[in-house]
Parts: structure tokens; C-alpha cells; sequence
């Protein structure tokens, strides 16, 4: 299973693939609306893309793992985010196959698709800060 290639759903109902980023660094926060931390780190995960903006090859982009696509759905009409959001089906699946056994969970592609960083650091910790001044310069 690749990233790149996974079937994601946006806010609008609309089919996506990470591939469409190619050439650009993938910022991924993967949360969920029931996860209190994943709601917690929301606003310093925006910020920090306020922050790298103006790099052409980085996009960020929040992936939800809920059970419930509706309540995904509800939970973007009453709190909007101008952050890039997405649906990912068969989330379990997704998880078991890299791993992931909790979240929030960060996860870094680079430019051609490829995972840079499966674990990355917190938005709100200074590794974070310096991953991305590092992937800025590419």
C-alpha cells in the first residue's frame, strides 16, 4: 500500500490522491474528531502552515481517520479550517499496514511521493520547526 496512491475523499465528496502533490514535501496530520490531543495540536498544525505558505514545495494537508464520514463532514461545517482537509476510508487498514497505533501522527512525504519521515515530530516541538527549515531549502 502506498501513500501516494491511497483513495482519500475532500470535504466537497470528491475522489483524491496524494499524488496530485507531487514535487512538493506532504505535510500530513492524521487525527480524527474524537481525539481530544489531535484537537489540541489543530491550531499549532494551521499556524505552522501559515508559517511555510510562501514554499512552493510544501503543502500541508489533515487527513481524518474516523469511523464516521458524517461526523467528519459535521465537524468541518461548525469548525472550518482553511488547512486542506480529507477522508480516508478503510483508515484501519491503512493503520495496521504502517503501523500506526495512535494518533495525532505526523507524517512527512517527500517530493516524489516517498515517505520522509513516518513519525515526525509535533508541530508544537523544535524538531518540527527544524525539519521544515531543512525541507524548505530543497
Amino acid at each position: 500500500m502506498n501513500l501516494i496512491f491511497l483513495n482519500f475523499i475532500d470535504s466537497s465528496g470528491k475522489a483524491q490522491k496524494l499524488s496530485q502533490f507531487r514535487g512538493k514535501y506532504l505535510i500530513i496530520d492524521l487525527w480524527a474528531t474524537w481525539c481530544q490531543p489531535c484537537l489540541e495540536i489543530r491550531p499549532t498544525f494551521e499556524a505552522r502552515e501559515r508559517n511555510y505558505r510562501y514554499y512552493q514545495n510544501i503543502k500541508f494537508i489533515s487527513i481524518s481517520v474516523d469511523q464516521d464520514k458524517t461526523r467528519w463532514q459535521n465537524f468541518l461545517k461548525t469548525k472550518p479550517s482553511k488547512t486542506l482537509q480529507w477522508y480516508l476510508p478503510n483508515s484501519d487498514k491503512f493503520a495496521m499496514e504502517y503501523g500506526i497505533q495512535g494518533i495525532p501522527r505526523f507524517i512527512i512525504l517527500d517530493p516524489q511521493g516517498k515517505i520522509y519521515n513516518m513519525n515526525a515530530p509535533s508541530p508544537s516541538e523544535d524538531n518540527f520547526v527544524e525539519i521544515m527549515n531543512q525541507i524548505k531549502k530543497d
